[in-house]
Order: structure tokens, then C-alpha cells, then sequence
């Protein structure tokens, strides 16, 4: 990343990515914290019902609550099946 404008947590298996999270940081003035917004999330096909994008979600989510972070935004399409593993 050329600006450090995003994290990217990535799942590897045997030293090769099998998927990433991608978040932005923001912040919000209302409530005067740090957020987060899920931006993308990807697991390789192979590598499907699996848990992976549990696990990478699940990560995201901790992080967020030990920095005290607001919460954690998503940015998908509404019927993404990841819009129900980031309730926090």
C-alpha cells in the first residue's frame, strides 16, 4: 500500500495466503472513537465452508474490542452471508 490507508489480515495455510480481510480506519465524531470498516473479504474457493471467514472475522472483531474501538462497519453486499458473522 502505497499510502498505509488499509490493514489487511491475511489466513495462510502451509505458507500460502488462502484468504484476507481488508479494513480502513476511521473515525467517528459522534461518539469521539476509532472504527473500522470491512471492506473486503475473500477466501479461496478451495478453502469454502471451512470456518476461514469466521476465523478472519473473528480476529477483526477482537481487535477491535481490545483497542476500544467503537465497532466494526461493513461494506458488502446486503445479502453477503459475512454481514452476519460481524455482529459484534
Amino acid at each position: 500500500m502505497i499510502k498505509n490507508d488499509s490493514i489487511i489480515d491475511m489466513a495462510l495455510q502451509e505458507n500460502q495466503a488462502i484468504g484476507f480481510v481488508q479494513l480502513y480506519h476511521f473515525y467517528s465524531s459522534v461518539s469521539m472513537k476509532s472504527m473500522y470498516l470491512l471492506n473486503d473479504l475473500f477466501v479461496n474457493s478451495k478453502h469454502h465452508n471451512k470456518g476461514i471467514d469466521e476465523t478472519l472475522v473473528n480476529r477483526v472483531k477482537n481487535s477491535c474490542k481490545s483497542l476500544n474501538n467503537k465497532g466494526l462497519s461493513i461494506q458488502t453486499a446486503f445479502n453477503n452471508p459475512t454481514q452476519q458473522l460481524c455482529e459484534l
